[in-house]
This record gives C-alpha cells, structure tokens and sequence, in this order.
C-alpha cells in the first residue's frame, strides 16, 4: 500500500456555542491560529468564532432583583438607582459560535476492538479529543482577550450551550464520521424536580437561617466534597484531583478528631497539641493505631492519591480524565477502609462518636 494509504492523520472540524462574544457586534467574525494538543502531541487549530450576540446590552442589574429588594420591602426608589444600568431582559446573553479546525496525528485508536471484535469507543482517547479542542477555543479566547487585559476563558464541558458536534474525515478512508462534544451542567442539573409553592398575595420571601452543619471539620469536609464534584462535572481533571485529595485530608481529619474525642480529648487538648496544623501522616497513624486493621493499605492507598495530586500540581503532569476517576476510585477506597473498620462492633464500641 502507498503512504497516503496508510495515512493515521485525521482532519477535524468541530462547532460549538459557547455564552461568550469574540467581537463588539453581532454577525462578526474573529479568527486566530491556537497552540493545542492531542494526548501528548502539540499540534495547531484555526478556531474562528463568530458572534451570535454581542451581549453589551446585558451588563447591569437585574430589573427582577431590583423588584425583590426595594419594590419588595416599599421603600422608595433610591436615588443611585436612576443612574444604574438595568439589564434590558430583551437583550439575551453573550453567545458565540465557534469553529474549530486542526488535523489529528492518529485517529486510530480511539475506538478499539471489545471482546466481540467489534469497534468500541475508547473512553480516554476521547477524552484526548474533548481536551484537544476545548483548549483550542480556550486558547483563542485568551489571545482575542488578551489585550483587553481581561483574558476569558478557560472553557470546559460545563461552559457548552447544548452539545457540540464534531466531523472527523480520516485521511486514510476519507469517509468523515460524526460524534457529539458532549455538554454538561456546571452542576449536573439543570432543574431540582421540586413542584414548588404556587404565589400568594402578601406571601413571605424571608430567609430562615438554619444551624451550622455541625463541626468545623465536618463543614470542611463537605466543602471540598462539593468543590472536587463541580470541578469534575466543568471536565477540570486537575482542580478535582487536588479536590479529592484535599476532601481525604479532611476525612481522615473528622474521624481522627471523633476517636479523639472519644479517648476523653478536650478543646484544651487540641490546643495543645495543635491538631488543626498537624500533618496528614500523624493523623493516619491516629486512624490506624485505633482502628487497628491492614495500617500499609490504607497508607498506600493515601500515597497513591497524594503522589497524583503533587505530580499534577508541582510537576506540571497532564491531568486526564481517566486519571481524575482513578484518584477518585482510589481515595473512595480509602474512605471505605476507614468506614469499614468502624463498622467492627469491637471498634465501633470504643469509638462511639467517630463509628
């Protein structure tokens, strides 16, 4: 067979929307050659965004806030508000569309033979795919921003209005394919199926302050259990691997201080022996010392989360997908050990606090 034959190289088109304007008016177009990658190979995209909607006439308060404060409460109408801009609801938000266009080294291996012999998607080189062309248009926006000072961007999975589509035409074939760059919800709802209250005159919109949930490194906990989750859901592999690190932290922490508690431990104690500050590995060896069990597992198991995590933030590693999930799965298990040695009704009596 010729070269041209055996060719790997794909050539790519994709389009996306994204609630972003490259240009001052609609109907207008902005082009720039962006540095991307494919896996682990730098390549070059041409992404031209053409804009939608300008959105200039979106900025500036919100008419149905003003509504919920001054005209809720009566109060006439302050002076301030005369000279604010008030956002025209007619106007519609920012919005773009954007093309991208690259070639891909070898298309080859993002579907791979099941155990049938038929072609499956290869879920990490997709993965490849999505990063590929989101840090295209990322890139893009940086530069028609840069100069601004104001650089936009990054944009992710979460930032796509709809999904995107995306045309592959393998030059070893030449038969272009379609497949979809999936979008997803920032925080993976768009709605929370509640049927809610129906409106009534003089009905109360007052805000009931609850109690604090619980301890301070029960809060913190479900802090980073919240920020590893959304940063996921936006495709930021790195920010919720550093995520699901910091909520294994956090975990080992709220346990570690509940034995400690248990063992008679007062404020006075953790003051003493500055608990807030201690090291993560002193607080292992509380969990493991009272919780008995395989100690070397659950160590590793936390090695293996914090070499990820310092690997992606001080080596500058390429966070991936597949590598977020196993960080994930990992520090997972290592939850579960703890859990699982608490539920030993042994433990569990010693420890009725912390089980």
């Amino acid at each position: 067979m010729s070269p041209k034959e055996l060719d790997p190289k794909c050539e790519i088109w994709a389009c996306a929307v994204i609630p972003w304007s490259a240009t001052s008016e609609a109907s207008r177009t902005y082009s720039v050659i962006a540095g991307t990658h494919y896996g682990d190979d730098p390549i070059w995209a041409e992404v031209v965004f053409l804009a939608m909607n300008s959105g200039l006439a979106y900025a500036g308060i919100n008419p149905h806030s003003y509504e919920g404060t001054v005209e809720a409460h009566e109060e006439e109408r302050p002076d301030w508000t005369h000279h604010a801009r008030f956002l025209d609801l007619e106007s519609g938000p920012p919005m773009s569309r954007v093309y991208v266009k690259t070639v891909l080294p070898d298309w080859t291996d993002l579907f791979v033979a099941d155990d049938d012999g038929a072609p499956t998607r290869n879920e990490p080189r997709f993965g490849d795919l999505y990063d590929c062309i989101l840090y295209a248009i990322s890139e893009a926006m940086n530069i028609a921003s840069g100069a601004q000072g104001d650089p936009a961007g990054p944009v992710c999975h979460g930032d796509l209005i709809g999904d995107g589509l995306i045309r592959l035409n393998p030059r070893l074939s030449n038969e272009p394919f379609y497949v979809l760059l999936p979008s997803s919800a920032q925080l993976g709802s768009l709605t929370s199926g509640q049927s809610g209250q129906e409106i009534r005159e003089g009905m109360s919109f007052e805000a009931v302050q609850g109690e604090a949930n619980g301890t301070l490194a029960k809060r913190r906990l479900f802090s980073w259990m919240r920020r590893s989750a959304l940063r996921a859901s936006r495709g930021e592999w790195a920010e919720a691997i550093v995520g699901d690190e910091a909520t294994l932290e956090s975990f080992f922490h709220h346990i570690a201080t509940g034995i400690l508690v248990d063992h008679g431990w007062k404020r006075g104690d953790f003051e003493n022996h500055n608990i807030e500050n201690d090291q993560v590995r002193n607080t292992i060896n509380v969990l493991t010392h009272h919780l008995k069990g395989d100690a070397d597992k659950l160590k590793e198991l936390h090695r293996t989360v914090w070499l990820a995590r310092n690997k992606v933030v001080h080596r500058g590693d390429r966070a991936t997908r597949s590598l977020c999930y196993q960080v994930h799965n990992t520090a997972s298990d290592a939850m579960s050990w703890v859990q699982q040695r608490l539920r030993d009704p042994q433990i569990a009596r010693q420890h009725p606090l912390a089980a």
